[in-house]
């Protein structure tokens, strides 16, 4: 009888020194690269990797050991990018425009504040194009033509749009200016604008002397260059009335002219700062908690204080129950639905303190309970979604009397085995046998993917996308304003670093330890039928183990049905008889076989 060939392994991609140097030139080069290894060390089965031969282990190291120097090059290139980024948004929030000229006038970098000046200063919007008159010489040229004929100049230059309906003014820094107030010498010229309109400052004064509303509109106006007349008309009040307000503001104010009005306001330091509008000013729902060790834990709170208790758990995206931007939508639906949910963070994201590296999901539950019981709750539900499963669970376990209920939702199961895990996402399936293999090189492949997507999470949207089996998930990945919300919600997540959010990320593959044939609370699971992140396998393993348990199998409704189903799944968490959407047709082979034997059912509709 004949042997069959045992196949090889490991194959070294032809292209992995490219990708390699693409790297040092290109960080996003480092999802190719993650790919073409991946490709390489990801066997039919990851337990193939316990048997392979010296010769295909040595390949292996060799393959892990240029993947390991590609992270290090990758990390360089977004530590860059980062401090870029991180100097492009703080300028952003300046309520003053700045932009550097080359010699030949043309634009080396410009602030979000002066690009927007340009939009309606130049023909098409370039800086460079802004018509620019002298307050002394009353000559136009545009802001090229400025910058070039301003080479051997030693003194600034005031300038001011060329528009009767705008008094912005400008400052035009030649070279030797810059040099003398420490700018890069690399540029030509400055361009310096101060719009104190669009700043804090008026708002703040108006509190400093207690304007009324319209004391502090007139003021704005007043800023703004018009006359009083041109105030009245536009603030809608007649000439005597807008003259009977800026007497009172002189009186509360202690100035005897516009002018020194508007040079206090200028003076102050709020003038250079940018107000930022849709500010949530719900003070309550941000909280911090001390733990009995004396760290601090920040847990947002949000609904009726009466309402049913609903721990919500969401694991590595917010978006889906975005509580921070979308406060008052969810307050308005926790009203109708009596519900009041809290969500603990994970030690070192948003503001809790970290806690050791040791830290594990087992201790995670402890600051749940915790937090629970200062804020009165005698017993709580639980919805929790995807990766943090096994927290959900722990807690039934572990504490039995607080738990009424869980709701999973895109169910995960880290001990469904490598057998199974073989048909998840490659994505997925990479960065679970890189951790669970090789823990350092693991940490290092969830840095640079956190980092990468607090810059720019589009990239990592087009990654999982590209590998999604359903149509419904690429729709939600690729949606540019799930993309850009998800943006802010990562960097405000990650303000401390990405420590936290790599334990938590970490702490996914961890095995379950503990028997689920323990836990007793009732359980709904809701997991999709063609999505391979959190397969419908795993879902269907805890379904067979746990023994009060209902698995409800969604169709076509993708890994992130939570992002459109969390209304209906939180308010069954609260006990309260909502109907379950998007349900399997009726004889898949897909649901269970063995519900009748423990009391289970799996809906057929």
């Amino acid at each position: 009888m004949l042997q069959k060939e045992k196949p090889e392994l490991v194959k070294q991609p032809d292209d992995i020194s490219g990708l390699i140097y693409g790297t040092s030139v290109n960080a996003d080069s480092w999802h190719q690269l993650m790919e073409a290894i991946g490709q390489a060390v990801l066997l039919s089965s990851e337990e193939d990797l316990e048997y392979a031969s010296s010769e295909e282990a040595s390949k292996i190291e060799n393959i892990l050991r240029h993947f390991n120097q590609a992270c290090a090059i990758a990390d360089k290139m977004l530590a860059y990018q980062e401090t870029n980024q991180f100097l492009e948004q703080s300028l952003a929030h300046l309520a003053f425009g700045l932009a550097f000229f080359d010699d030949e006038g043309e634009l080396i970098w410009a602030n979000t504040e002066m690009l927007r000046l340009a939009s309606v200063g130049a023909a098409g919007g370039a800086v460079t194009g802004m018509e620019l008159v002298s307050l002394t010489e009353v000559e136009t040229r545009s802001a090229k033509s400025w910058v070039r004929g301003s080479k051997n100049l030693e003194v600034p230059i005031h300038l001011r749009l060329d528009r009767s309906d705008t008094r912005s003014e400008l400052l035009l820094l030649p070279r030797q200016q810059i040099e003398k107030y420490g700018f890069s010498v690399r540029a030509a010229a400055a361009l310096i604008n101060v719009d104190v309109s669009r700043s804090d400052a008026v708002a703040l004064f108006a509190q400093k002397y207690g304007l009324t509303r319209r004391e502090k509109d007139l003021v704005s106006e007043m800023l703004s260059g018009h006359d009083m007349r041109m105030v009245a008309s536009n603030m809608g009040v007649t000439y005597e009335t807008a003259r009977s307000y800026a007497k009172k503001v002189f009186e509360k104010t202690g100035c005897t002219s516009q002018a020194q009005l508007n040079s206090r306001i200028i003076d102050g330091p709020a003038s250079i700062l940018r107000a930022r509008t849709g500010q949530n000013n719900n003070t309550d729902l941000r909280r911090m908690f001390t733990m009995p060790s004396g760290r601090q834990v920040e847990c947002f709170v949000l609904g009726p204080k009466n309402g049913s208790p609903v721990l919500v758990l969401q694991s590595n995206f917010d978006l889906f129950f975005n509580v921070l931007d979308n406060t008052d939508e969810i307050a308005g639906y926790l009203e109708t639905q009596n519900i009041r949910v809290f969500l603990p963070q994970w030690p070192g994201t948003y503001r809790s303190d970290y806690a050791t590296d040791s830290f594990a999901c087992w201790d995670y539950c402890l600051d749940i309970v915790e937090i629970a019981s200062q804020l009165g709750f005698k017993s709580f539900a639980v919805y929790a979604k995807a990766y943090s499963t096994n927290c959900a669970l722990s807690l039934a376990y572990r504490f039995p009397e607080r738990i009424d209920k869980l709701v999973l939702a895109s169910a995960y199961n880290s001990n469904m085995g490598a057998e199974n895990l073989r048909n998840t996402e490659f994505f997925f399936r990479l960065t679970n046998l890189l951790a669970t293999k090789w823990p350092a090189m693991g940490r290092s492949v969830l840095k640079l993917m956190w980092r990468q997507a607090a810059q720019d999470p589009s990239k990592l949207a087009r990654i999982l996308a590209r590998s999604a089996t359903c149509q419904a998930d690429r729709e939600i990945l690729l949606d540019p304003n799930v993309v850009r919300t998800e943006h802010s919600l990562i960097q405000r997540r990650q303000a401390q670093g990405f420590k936290g959010q790599i334990q938590r990320s970490m702490n996914r593959f961890t095995l379950r330890a503990f028997p689920l044939g323990g836990i007793k609370t009732p359980v709904e699971i809701y997991n999709c039928d063609t999505e391979m992140v959190t397969p419908l396998v795993g879902a269907q393993m805890l379904a067979e183990e746990l023994p009060n348990c209902n698995l409800h199998v969604l169709h076509n409704e993708g890994h992130y049905h939570y992002y459109r189903n969390w209304p209906w799944m939180l308010a069954r968490a609260a006990g309260r008889d909502m109907p379950i959407r998007g349900l399997l047709a009726k004889g898949s082979t897909l649901l269970l076989e063995k519900e009748s034997t423990k009391g289970r059912r799996s809906n057929r509709q």
